[in-house]
């Protein structure tokens, strides 16, 4: 670690306030609490452009920062944290991970208010005392964030933050994965996928599947993934791909494990 310079663990951007080479615009707010940040509905205009936002160590905490997005809206992103905290636990080879916290302010809703009603998300108080499983997750929530019900991202290509989840009714006797689907106004319709008479089991979660191409000895043909999508999974057994297909409007399943 001693050949590490920290101040070269950075987020990259653009130093213009308009798009350069795909890099993200970068505006620095500096140390903001989430009452302040909330607060911000556009731009100020007196906000300076930064190539570069240090991102590791705790005096990178309570940091904030705008991102630009593709349709001119703002997303306010502050860091909560870094593993590992302490830049002398860093070995060459370790990975960091940093997790932001980030909220779309002009668009933002409580996602429990949009959820149909008598469901709503599981909680580890559904899922009895299966003590391997229930660890194994606390620790991957730990060290990576895994969203297990929740993933936000944009399905659809509408530059809108859509919202998949992983449901539950009342006492858990009833499950259901859908999706919480934006238009160009700004609404969401409700996109259920699928609706289950049992149980939701703890081994059994969702997971964020980034564009690109994927193979799969499940699938004959490579799968060309163009907005972001999602995955639906069985703890050490399998995994299913979900996208939105533009041609024909729909989501659409892809095997990626068995």
């Amino acid at each position: 670690h001693d050949s590490i310079d920290r101040s070269r663990i950075v987020l990259n951007g653009s130093y213009e306030r308009n798009d350069i080479n795909g890099l993200l615009n970068l505006f620095t707010l500096g140390e903001r609490t989430w009452d302040e940040l909330l607060t911000l509905k556009t731009l100020p205009e007196d906000v300076a452009a930064i190539y570069s936002i240090p991102i590791y160590g705790k005096e990178s905490y309570g940091n904030a920062f705008l991102v630009k997005t593709n349709c001119d809206d703002y997303i306010v992103c502050r860091i909560s944290s870094t593993i590992p905290e302490d830049f002398s636990e860093l070995r060459i080879g370790d990975n960091i991970s940093v997790l932001i916290e980030w909220v779309d302010v002009a668009n933002e809703r409580s996602l429990e208010s949009m959820l149909p009603d008598g469901w709503r998300f599981p909680t580890e108080e559904d899922f009895g005392h299966d003590e391997r499983i229930i660890k194994h997750r606390r620790y991957m929530h730990e060290s990576i964030n895994m969203p297990f019900y929740h993933v936000g991202a944009d399905f659809n290509g509408d530059c809108i933050v859509d919202h998949a989840c992983w449901l539950v009714n009342g006492d858990n006797s009833r499950n259901s994965r859908i999706i919480l689907l934006s238009n160009n106004n700004k609404e969401y319709s409700i996109y259920n996928l699928y609706t289950g008479n049992y149980p939701l089991s703890v081994n059994e979660y969702l997971g964020y599947c980034a564009p690109g191409i994927r193979s799969s000895r499940y699938e004959a043909k490579k799968l060309h993934i163009i907005n972001h999508a999602f995955t639906t999974n069985m703890f050490e057994s399998s995994s299913e791909i979900i996208y939105y297909d533009m041609d024909n409007g729909k989501f659409e399943t892809w095997q990626e494990s068995d």
